[in-house]
């Protein structure tokens, strides 16, 4: 017998399972919260659901019946942030009924509405002449929609190089020259005038606007998105067009403005050689069979090695080559260093940057907070004189490395206006020439060069003009302040121009050549002549206070080793900086 109290609790028990059954199954299911749409498209069905922020949901399943009161099937199961499906190859005619059904991270389950169920049935557009079942986004659409009307107009032309052009994100400023060969660049001015007319044609919007029913689920939208989204990404699109359209012209000059040859970098080899990558610009102003590389008395054919078909040539340097120089048909074009123990990537504009990727083409410094402004350097006395600029964010650090040593940190002031940092420093008069000069920013947790500069036994003055461009010889010292002339104080009309320093003659030489200049006004002037390491080798005036007029000096290679040589005037008048240029020569016996 049972004790009466333990039969009391035990009627309780019964009692609540009676009026309470399965409490905690019917908790865990929670009907119809979901809101789930249909709707049809070409051969298509796009699925579009929504639910209560409350629910905080872990998978999502996608159910699909032929008949509504046919057992649901799962047909997919998606991360937890989707809200859009997309159906396609289904049968055309059929009905398809749907359920959503979301488990959130407590086990409970929320579906859409099983009663009465959403359906749909795919459709067939009229007209899929040029359907492309595997565009995915609206930009997609765009170029596709780009491509057919042009290949309408003209089948022969091929406009994929230019439609990945107006894809992507380069600044439309340097987009033609980095991601169009040069070779294809030079010859599609008739796929550029096509995109252009059939961009700007009145009617080609409206043409995307009645592929609605062919591509509005295949780009995931549902129909009151469809004008909005395309009006929006056209704009975009028209915008880079018109960007790109406008540099064109522009890229094409610079192209034809390149050398010949283009030294695009050179990677240290895991056997000690250097790999030197060249790009073949001008072909037609090209003969391999008179182009090489030099250093010293040795000398590498470039006829010898492989061209691929974009013009690039890959040349293994000996290891024991310190630079290489490039001649191009015979004539001199640069010198470039093989001692830097780094890729070292050689821009379109002459900046030597590090880099990991030395078979292409960069067209210059890449954008940043702050950069490298303006350079005096001067042998003689050992000064160094630096100026950096820009507009660094608050965690943005920079610092000039001189051979691996610190030289200078900057540091800058809060603000949100362009900022001028200049510093002096003497170098140890023992230093070997060539020394290496980096520009660095720290970059999780180190120091990250972003641009080199090589230092020798020649003077140097040069400066990005205008701020943060391209490096070119400066006139006069504006450290400290913009490299504008408009915008700097310095009145530029009183700065004298000294000189003009001819190429010698005869070059390249055997034996005597002449080397001339005109000194415009009165001033103290040196002349000397250095070899490629950067050593004097002949002084023809020091410091000299020379009048206004035309000089000459011959120089005899004799007892001279065949190779490159310089000449350098250096003159100053009055309390301005000095001017500094030199000329290379070329000595063969």
């Amino acid at each position: 017998m049972i004790p009466r109290p333990h039969i009391i609790l035990l009627q309780v028990a019964l009692f609540s399972g009676l009026l309470f059954p399965a409490q905690s199954e019917e908790r865990k299911v929670q009907p119809f919260p979901v809101d789930l749409s249909v709707f049809e498209g070409h051969k298509s069905l796009l699925l579009d659901w929504s639910y209560a922020d409350s629910i905080d949901a872990k998978t999502i399943a996608v159910k699909s019946s032929n008949t509504i009161d046919a057992e649901y099937r799962i047909i997919q199961e998606l991360e937890p942030e989707q809200s859009r499906y997309l159906i396609q190859n289904c049968e055309i005619g059929l009905r398809y009924f749907y359920l959503i059904e979301i488990e959130d991270h407590f086990g409970n389950l929320y579906t859409s509405d099983s009663e009465v169920p959403v359906f749909g049935s795919c459709m067939i557009a009229a007209d899929t002449s040029q359907f492309d079942p595997h565009i995915s986004t609206v930009q997609e659409l765009i170029l596709s929609e780009i491509n057919n009307s042009v290949r309408n107009m003209d089948p022969t032309l091929d406009i994929d190089p230019i439609l990945r052009l107006m894809a992507s994100t380069n600044s439309a400023e340097t987009a033609w020259l980095k991601e169009i060969p040069f070779n294809v660049l030079k010859n599609i001015e008739s796929e550029v005038s096509a995109i252009n007319e059939v961009v700007n044609r009145s009617s080609f919007l409206e043409s995307i606007m009645k592929k609605e029913l062919l591509y509005r689920n295949q780009v995931l939208l549902i129909p009151n998105e469809w004008m909005d989204k395309i009006n929006s990404a056209f704009s975009l699109m028209n915008n880079r067009w018109t960007n790109l359209f406008k540099q064109y012209e522009k890229s094409l000059l610079v192209l034809f403005q390149m050398p010949p040859i283009h030294i695009l970098g050179a990677k240290p080899l895991e056997d000690g050689q250097k790999d030197f990558v060249l790009q073949v610009v001008h072909e037609d102003l090209v003969d391999l069979e008179e182009s090489y590389l030099l250093y010293g008395d040795e000398y590498l054919d470039l006829s010898s090695f492989a061209k691929d078909t974009s013009g690039l040539i890959s040349v293994p340097a000996p290891g024991h080559w310190t630079y290489a120089d490039l001649m191009i048909n015979g004539i001199f074009h640069q010198r470039f260093p093989l001692w830097i123990p780094r890729p070292v990537s050689n821009t379109m504009e002459g900046d030597l940057l590090p880099s990991d990727n030395v078979y292409t083409i960069k067209a210059g410094l890449e954008p940043a907070s702050a950069w490298f402004n303006e350079m005096i350097w001067s042998p003689k006395t050992m000064k160094l004189d630096l100026e950096a600029s820009g507009v660094p964010g608050f965690d943005d650090h920079y610092a000039f490395i001189l051979q691996d040593q610190f030289v200078w940190e900057l540091d800058w002031e809060p603000g949100f206006e362009i900022q001028y940092r200049d510093s002096s420093i003497l170098l140890d008069q023992a230093i070997d020439f060539p020394v290496l000069l980096s520009w660095n920013k720290w970059n999780e947790d180190q120091w990250e060069p972003v641009e080199y500069m090589i230092l020798d036994s020649l003077p140097m003055a040069v400066h990005r003009f205008p701020d943060g461009k391209t490096w070119s010889e400066l006139n006069y010292a504006t450290l400290g302040s913009t490299n504008d002339p408009h915008l700097n104080e310095i009145n530029t009309e009183l700065i004298p121009q000294l000189f003009v320093l001819y190429q010698n003659y005869p070059n390249p030489f055997n034996g005597l050549t002449r080397l001339t200049f005109d000194l415009l006004e009165d001033a103290t002037v040196s002349l000397y002549v250095t070899d490629a390491k950067g050593r004097v080798r002949d002084v023809f005036v020091e410091d000299q206070f020379m009048t206004g007029g035309t000089y000459n000096y011959e120089w005899s290679g004799e007892n001279r080793s065949t190779g490159i040589y310089f000449f350098t005037i250096q003159a100053q008048a009055g309390n301005f900086p000095p001017a500094v240029m030199s000329r290379k020569m070329i000595y063969l016996k």
